[in-house]
């Protein structure tokens, strides 16, 4: 469960066990007529309102992990959907490429909202969500209302959602700002690796973000590029699942000058 999903519980209950300790209060004080209002309270929130909530932090979660998912789909494969590769290509060992022989390839991160509202449709075949969009790290989508009906009465609610998942694809446009300067500075250098070192950000570390190395194939030096933002997402599909720096895998051609009016 989210942080998001685990608060709203956490104040469901406190409000729910509140409003039964009032009751009970009112019950002592008030007699017959007040326990008989007061067991309707009770049946109502037990059968409707408490099953809406369950229902609303079922589908948040639902829609938090398919979110997740998505964004770790991406990040290491250079920001690309495995449904749409890099038209670049990939290194030998499978990394995708962000220029190559004098083309630049950069991520459609668009695709991110197509996935996952793909994705969603799947998970949730019940419900239909409109307007979905990222917004830094919002993830909010407009949602039909549903109605919960018990022997005690009915209770509509909207099913919209507005989650702080702590991750903003924004990010990825820093990223390609800074392999741009890459490009500029050191495609075409005699001395790749000594350019390198001195025009790459610090995040941006060869081969792997463990045991960096440089290693270059014909020119193309493959990188891993820590969250400059330094945002975390839980991996696994644990409740209690641990929580992971996003880093990105990518390649860049700099065996050719950069030409960044073709």
């Amino acid at each position: 469960m989210n942080k998001k999903g685990l608060l709203l519980s956490l104040s469901f209950w406190l409000v729910f066990i509140a409003i039964i300790a009032y009751l009970g209060i009112t019950v002592m004080q008030g007699g017959a007529v007040a326990g008989v209002k007061g067991e309707w309270h009770i049946n109502f929130l037990t059968k409707n309102y408490l099953e809406a909530e369950q229902k609303l932090l079922n589908y948040d979660s639902l829609i938090y992990n398919t979110a997740v998912n998505v964004a770790w789909e991406m990040a290491p494969n250079g920001g690309f959907i495995i449904e749409n590769p890099s038209p670049c290509g990939k290194t030998s060992n499978g990394v995708s490429l962000w220029y190559k022989e004098g083309t630049l390839c950069l991520p459609p991160i668009e695709k991110a909202l197509e996935k996952t509202k793909s994705l969603l449709q799947k998970k949730i075949p019940t419900k239909t969500y409109h307007n979905l969009e990222f917004d830094k790290t919002i993830f909010r989508g407009e949602g039909e209302k549903e109605t919960i009906s018990s022997d005690v009465g009915t209770y509509t609610f909207s099913t919209s959602f507005f989650i702080d998942w702590g991750y903003s694809y924004g990010e990825y446009n820093q990223l390609t700002g800074e392999a741009w300067q890459i490009l500029l500075q050191c495609s075409g250098a005699e001395e790749l690796q000594s350019c390198l070192d001195k025009n790459k950000p610090e995040h941006w570390k060869y081969s792997s973000c463990i045991t960096p190395q440089f290693v270059q194939e014909k020119g193309v030096v493959i990188f891993c590029v820590e969250s400059p933002k330094r945002y975390v997402l839980p991996v696994g599909e644990e409740l209690y699942r641990p929580r992971e720096l996003v880093t990105y895998n990518l390649a860049l051609d700099l065996f050719y000058a950069f030409n960044p009016t073709q």
